[in-house]
């Protein structure tokens, strides 16, 4: 496995945790956010306040987004049995190829 390649693999390791994270604890994140926004907009003098706005609405539109995508399974199952869908169609979602005969 080269170098990119592991790369790839623990960036999309970090990905789906950080997808669980805003899946389970959304409505925390914004909180945090609303907080951050108005600690940064008062330690400024409020001079950039339309700019914080801006990137508040951003940060929590893509977390309202990504909550409403949906949970679900990110990644394919293995399954050590076929389903009876399966035997019908071998090889499809077990994660091996189809028995020769079967």
């Amino acid at each position: 496995m080269g170098l990119m390649d592991d790369a790839k693999e623990k960036l999309s390791g970090a990905v789906e945790k950080a997808k669980d994270a805003v899946d389970e604890h959304g409505d925390k994140i914004d909180d945090g956010i609303e907080k951050l926004a108005g600690f940064v907009d008062e330690r400024t003098g409020h001079k950039h306040t339309d700019k914080i706005e801006k990137a508040t609405s951003k940060a929590k539109d893509l977390i309202e987004k990504q909550k409403s995508s949906g949970k679900g399974p990110k990644r394919p199952t293995v399954r050590d049995e076929p389903t009876e869908q399966d035997k019908d169609d071998p090889g499809t979602s077990t994660g091996r190829p189809p028995t020769p005969g079967a």
